[in-house]
């Protein structure tokens, strides 16, 4: 079975938050093994959204780097299983026949096993480096230095990268979208007349919250902001797929990642506890490092028009993941240090081989476990959240402000597109004959609110009209139960990797 080229979305522009995802799964095992299995094994249980990132590049150079490290593993594995049998034999040789022949090949034995290790682990490195290489250097398209996986796999990686629906894990939609940067909401009685300018009442003309939305999209996507995407996108609780049929063809597979337009409109003009449409406005900047991204959603009840709006931020990727900035720039340097760290570490990594393959497999099989439970609750009707609880992109970005060229522009994002939304609905307001007094009031309160952002270069910073820095230095924490905070331990401090083989 060939992949259908046009079923892919177009490869990865190699921007930089690319580069060092892939680079990093040549350098670190233990994230390959982690992309391997959360994008490729079989699960009941949605994949996060990718924002920006290129899903198919990033899980053929993981799955490239996975099979590498395990081929290493298990050539290690085996020849320390065949060190120990050679220096036993060396040891009993003198009681066997032909002690001196025995106790020669045992020799022999022992060298070839004591040397073995290093060329294993300087080849494999060397291969890593090779291919980090390779991403650093690379033209526009990163997935054609590696081969092509299941193609099954990478159509269905495709749908999450074009997809237009999140289906999320608990009760929080926005889990994989970053740090919080604040939430707002107007509440306009929409049935109040604005006057003319004779001071006579004007005529309201009716419209509903989809109206409001598609509005919404043309004026910002009129703004001419660069590397913004602006578009509907459905959430989805984990637990209420049921009310959005075409989200789960297959029970036994991973829902989907595309709806139709009817649903999505379905999601704006009667949304349910569980399944409503937000308007995401995501502007990529920092060479895709750096991803703000504001998500509003109108309701109508009563006459009452509500507006609500929630932003988040994805920081710069991790520190620890940007290995491909310290790379050795010739095939010299990449020898001398490939050398190193194979003399530093063949013991050690000959040593636990076995080990890392049994806890390997041990996770492995605890995912199995995993998922025949999930297939059991399905075939006994029994509730399963499908959600994700989080997504790649979140897990490697940073969870500290240490760039302050990325602080200010997170906040001049920030500011132009919330004006711009702002903007828009009284825009749309007055040209619906309503009264936007109150709005304009409201506005003023948002666009004027407090929000603080961590800190920069250990600096405590307070952005907003009339903020302030706590007492001790530091920023005042938000308020437990704030809208539009992430649940405590929704993201880790820790990525899931670190610690495994």
């Amino acid at each position: 079975m060939t992949s259908d080229p046009t079923s892919l979305p177009p490869g990865g522009t190699a921007i930089a938050v690319d580069r060092y995802l892939c680079s990093h799964a040549h350098l670190s095992p233990s994230f390959a093994r982690y992309v391997v299995t959360e994008l490729g094994a079989p699960s009941l249980r949605s994949t996060g959204q990718s924002f920006g990132v290129d899903l198919i590049a990033l899980v053929r150079h993981a799955t490239a780097a996975y099979r590498r490290a395990m081929w290493m593993r298990v050539l290690l594995s085996a020849d320390l299983a065949g060190l120990v049998m050679a220096v036993l034999l060396l040891l009993v040789s003198g009681s066997l026949p032909y002690g001196d022949a025995v106790g020669g090949f045992a020799v022999v034995a022992v060298m070839t096993g004591l040397v073995l290790p290093y060329a294993v682990i300087l080849a494999s490195m060397l291969d890593a480096h090779r291919y980090a290489q390779r991403i650093n250097s690379a033209g526009a398209d990163l997935r054609d230095l590696v081969r092509p996986v299941d193609p099954r796999l990478e159509r269905r990686l495709g749908e999450v990268m074009t997809g237009n629906v999140v289906v999320f894990r608990g009760g929080f939609p926005f889990g994989s979208c970053g740090l919080p940067l604040g939430s707002w909401s107007i509440d306009v009685d929409a049935t109040k007349p604005a006057l003319d300018p004779a001071g006579n009442p004007r005529q309201v003309m009716p419209f509903d919250p989809v109206d409001l939305h598609r509005e919404l999209t043309r004026t910002v996507r009129a703004a001419g902001i660069p590397d913004l995407r602006v578009h509907n996108r459905l959430f989805v609780g984990g637990t209420g797929l049921a009310a959005v049929p075409t989200l789960l063809p297959d029970p036994m597979d991973r829902p989907a990642a595309r709806v139709s337009p009817q649903a999505l409109r379905l999601g704006i003009a009667r949304p349910r506890p569980d399944v409503r449409t937000y308007l995401c406005m995501e502007k990529v900047s920092w060479n895709g490092e750096l991803v703000v991204s504001l998500f509003v959603r109108a309701g109508l009840v009563a006459g009452d028009l509500f507006v609500e709006g929630h932003a988040f931020v994805l920081l710069p990727v991790r520190a620890e993941m940007c290995g491909l900035d310290r790379l050795a720039r010739n095939t010299r340097e990449i020898l001398w240090y490939a050398a190193r760290d194979t003399f530093r570490s063949a013991w050690r990594q000959l040593g636990r081989s076995p080990l890392d393959l049994l806890r390997i497999g041990m996770l492995h099989l605890a995912r199995s476990r995993a998922l025949a439970v999930d297939r059991r609750r399905v075939l006994r009707a029994q509730i399963l959240d499908r959600g994700a609880d989080t997504s790649i992109r979140a897990l490697v970005a940073d969870r500290n402000r240490i760039y302050l060229f990325a602080l200010s522009d997170e906040e001049s994002i920030l500011n132009a597109l919330r004006r711009r939304m702002l903007s828009g609905v009284e825009q749309f307001l007055d040209k619906h004959g309503v009264d936007t007094t109150q709005f304009t009031q409201q506005k003023l309160n948002i666009v004027n609110t407090n929000y603080n952002i961590g800190t920069a270069l250990a600096n405590a910073m307070a952005i907003g009209t009339n903020a302030v820095v706590g007492p001790t230095g530091q920023t005042q924490p938000a308020a437990a139960g704030t809208a539009g905070a992430p649940p405590a331990g929704s993201v880790p401090a820790d990525p899931p990797w670190a610690g495994t083989p």
